[in-house]
């Protein structure tokens, strides 16, 4: 058994659907507590994926993007995904802050 005490292999069989609730429900959660986005990485261990098929489990997740309720976000130097409203309410909260400045025009 590895050092965290879990079991590498398979995460256990969940559908799309479940797994997508998984990732909404966890990156909300995530963000309440810590005020960030968590990583892929952290999402991974959420999901019981092993991080020893790390590229796998990166694609495997960035899949989930495709639905309408989760949006992935990828920089150069990382990735992040989280629910639509999150994301809707994180442009709204920086247009917020650009409105209480003078334009510069």
């Amino acid at each position: 058994m590895p050092k965290s005490g879990r079991k590498i292999g398979r995460p256990p069989i969940m559908t799309r659907e479940e797994k997508i609730v998984a990732v909404r429900k966890y990156t909300a959660q995530h963000i309440l507590e810590t005020g960030v986005i968590p990583t892929f990485r952290q999402m991974a261990e959420a999901l019981n994926y092993s991080t020893a098929s790390g590229s796998n489990v990166y694609k495997a997740i960035r899949n989930l993007g495709d639905d309408s309720r989760l949006i992935v976000i990828k920089t150069a130097w990382s990735g992040a995904i989280m629910p639509v409203e999150v994301f809707d309410a994180i442009q709204q909260a920086a247009q917020e802050v650009l409105d209480g400045y003078p334009s510069e025009e």
